[in-house]
This record gives C-alpha cells, sequence and structure tokens, in this order.
C-alpha cells in the first residue's frame, strides 16, 4: 500500500512523534467514519483487543500511539495526523 502523506501530516507525524509504521498500520488495520469527503482512521477498543490477541508485544509497546492517534484521509492521501481527546465526531 502506497500512503501519500501531505506537508502537513509530515509535520503532524514528526512533531507527535507518530512513526510511519503506525500510520500504515492504521490505515490497513483500522476502523474508519466518513467526515464530509475525508475518512477518519483510527484503532477501536475491538481492534486494539484483536491486535492484543495477535500480536502482544507490538500492541503493548505502541498501546499509546495505536488507541491514541486519529488520521484524516482523502484515499491514499494521509492530510493530517491528531492526537484523540474526545470522541470522534463525523457528520
Amino acid at each position: 500500500m502506497y500512503i501519500n502523506y501531505s506537508k502537513h501530516a509530515t509535520y503532524r507525524c514528526s512533531s507527535r512523534g507518530i512513526p510511519h509504521h503506525i500510520v500504515k498500520f492504521i490505515l490497513e488495520n483500522g476502523d474508519h467514519l466518513k467526515s464530509y469527503k475525508d475518512e477518519i482512521y483510527f484503532v477501536s477498543k475491538k481492534t486494539f483487543q484483536e491486535v492484543f490477541v495477535l500480536d502482544k508485544d507490538y500492541a503493548l509497546k505502541y498501546e499509546k500511539l495505536l488507541k491514541g492517534t486519529a488520521l484524516v484521509c482523502n484515499g491514499n492521501d494521509v492530510i493530517t495526523a491528531m492526537k484523540i481527546k474526545r470522541r470522534l465526531k463525523c457528520k
């Protein structure tokens, strides 16, 4: 899967300490909500439990990043990355 990062997404990922392998994991395995013309990708509690069962070491090592990161994407273009501070709402 090819992922194209906008300049804003590159800046946000680096400033928030979100590595590219986490972004790829969230896009491939996470849940998503429709928000206007874009989609918000995140890892739900249920998805995290599935990851925990399959690869406990990976889940424990990156738990905070997996549970607390959301990505705004348009197709394979990552527009921005953000920390989840409250419940995600979509329009």
